[in-house]
């Protein structure tokens, strides 16, 4: 790809600029704090990043990649991509934005359920009756640990 692509190669990987929030924001999760500032300000770097490289910079490689399609498939190009395989890489492309597209749906809904009181993913809220919206109480589960005395 980076020999016959250099451009959307480049655009591509820099579309990774968000992983490093998306790890820090496991990192968080799984180590208890995902209640703290640093939790709120990973997930606003991520949300950014993720926007401003993953659907921005994504969707500008792939109206320009779209615009030069014909070149892709010129005899110029032929000795180092066939015309099947640039059908192929076209394709994945395209379909990688798709997926990103379908997760900044993702990401935009739980950032915007955060603000309006919902506390993150839907399976991490308090479970509420169905019948008057109360939280449900549930009970404090014990220990049953063969170990345990």
């Amino acid at each position: 790809l980076t020999g016959c692509l250099p451009l959307p190669f480049a655009w591509l990987i820099t579309t990774e600029l968000s992983s490093p929030f998306l790890n820090i924001r496991w990192f968080l999760i799984n180590s208890g704090r995902g209640d703290t500032g640093m939790m709120h300000a990973t997930n606003v770097a991520f949300a950014l990043s993720f926007f401003l490289s993953r659907v921005l910079l994504y969707g500008v490689g792939v109206v320009h990649l779209a615009l030069h399609t014909p070149h892709l498939f010129s005899a110029a190009l032929r000795p180092r991509l066939s015309p099947y395989l640039a059908a192929i890489v076209c394709a994945q492309i395209l379909f990688g934005y798709g997926l990103n597209l379908t997760w900044a749906s993702k990401i935009y809904k739980m950032a915007t359920a955060t603000r309006q009181g919902g506390a993150g993913r839907p399976d991490e809220r308090e479970p509420l009756n169905a019948a008057d919206g109360a939280p449900v109480k549930t009970p404090i589960k014990a220990n049953l640990s063969p170990n345990q005395p």
